[in-house]
């Protein structure tokens, strides 16, 4: 095992549906670690680094939060989300900040997949891509290529899918077709990485 990467995945309930299939498309090549936990939003990944990350020492951190971040407040109807795209990208400049300074591990950013606006009870076809993530994914793909972190575009990949087949009804999460295209794209930007193409 010693021989072996060591992968570190980070990220909410979409990277909780996709870690079993990287783990399987990486065995023998990365030992695949996650935290137990789901991530949340970006402060959430700030406040818990040290335990979720940093302790770890990998040598690469496939990283990302998005969906809890411009998600409604819980008990606020259709107010503001929870952070705003420049509280948001602060967050992740602090995350990326300590990620550099006391790991050395290559990083990687997943943008934040799609998700389906629609009112309660529309069947998913029946709704339409929201604006929210792509407008997050333009701030954090901005931050990373100004601090040298790698960008996965998860995002991309689940439109390029089709939206549709990849989302389950709830809107948000995914069906076992989205896991397995995610899965797919993850490992593959792990094994195109630095870290593995300079080994």
């Amino acid at each position: 095992m010693d021989s072996l990467k060591r992968v570190l995945l980070l990220g909410d309930s979409i990277r909780m549906g996709y870690q079993d299939g990287v783990k399987a498309r990486l065995k023998g090549k990365a030992e695949v670690i996650s935290p137990a936990a789901n991530c949340g939003h970006s402060l959430m990944l700030r406040e818990n680094l040290s335990d979720w990350a940093i302790q770890h020492q990998p040598d690469i951190i496939h990283f990302n939060a998005g969906i809890w971040d411009l998600g409604r407040i819980p008990g606020s109807g259709e107010g503001a989300s929870r952070f705003t795209i420049a509280a948001y990208a602060r967050n992740l400049r602090l995350v990326l900040r300590r990620l550099q300074r006391e790991t050395d591990a290559t990083l990687i950013f997943a943008t934040t997949t799609p998700i389906l606006d629609g009112p309660p009870g529309v069947l998913k076809g029946n709704c339409s891509p929201s604006p929210l993530p792509a407008r997050y994914n333009t701030a954090a793909i901005e931050l990373m290529n100004r601090n040298g972190a790698g960008i996965n575009d998860l995002h991309a990949v689940v439109m390029n899918t089709g939206i549709y087949r990849c989302l389950c009804d709830d809107r948000i999460h995914m069906t076992r077709t989205g896991n397995a295209v995610l899965s797919a794209a993850v490992a593959l930007a792990i094994l195109g990485s630095e870290r593995f193409s300079r080994s």
